[in-house]
């Protein structure tokens, strides 16, 4: 299976690989995932939804699934845009091979809902609050890295975001994150579909 991810940075794609095949995995484990076809948006992903439908279905090699994840960043239309955009393009015949993730604010905050995973990679203490929860997920992330890294500075800032999607309990996300949960049953809607 090739699976086609259009999203928004450089930060968003190796957690959100992570987090697919983890899903995909729990749900039928004989589901090779051959490669991912990477595109990312450098920002909002409207405009390259079209671009995303030709590399990712008129290419080679053609793509089984294609997933889609634009931050929200609080704007409800987005959502709406992002769907009719893709609908207009994928038409609806082709839904069972689209996932739409629009975590609201930001990506980051899916990490905030499950907490326990940041915590972990960043050796924070288990009963105490999350640092910095006045700023915004993605700027809480950066914060938390710049300030709590100790005692591992070696790794990078990407390196975090892809240890913390590791780490993270996707049942206990599914529980505290609406938009998550309406991605990962998407998701495991067309995995279903297309076995």
């Amino acid at each position: 299976m090739h699976i086609g991810i259009l999203c928004e940075g450089v930060y968003d794609i190796e957690p959100l690989k992570i987090i697919i095949s983890r899903v995909i995995e729990n749900i039928d484990s004989d589901v090779e995932i051959k490669d991912f076809i990477e595109y990312l948006g450098g920002g909002s992903i409207i405009n390259k939804i079209e671009s995303a439908f030709v590399l990712f279905f008129e290419s080679k090699p053609k793509c089984t699934l294609a997933v889609f994840l634009s931050d929200v960043d609080k704007d409800r239309k987005k959502y709406g845009e992002i769907v009719k955009k893709v609908e207009k393009y994928f038409g609806k015949k082709n839904s069972s091979k689209i996932v739409i993730g629009c975590p609201d604010p930001t990506f980051e905050q899916w990490f905030f809902s499950e907490e326990i995973a940041v915590k972990k990679v960043f050796n924070l203490p288990g009963e105490k609050p999350l640092p910095f929860k006045k700023d915004c997920s993605k700027n809480r992330f950066k914060k938390i890295y710049d300030e709590e890294s100790n005692p591992d500075i070696t790794k990078t800032i990407k390196e975090r975001y892809y240890d913390v999607a590791k780490s993270l309990d996707l049942k206990l996300l599914c529980k505290k994150n609406k938009t998550y949960r309406k991605f990962h049953y998407s998701l495991i809607k067309s995995i279903k579909s297309l076995s």
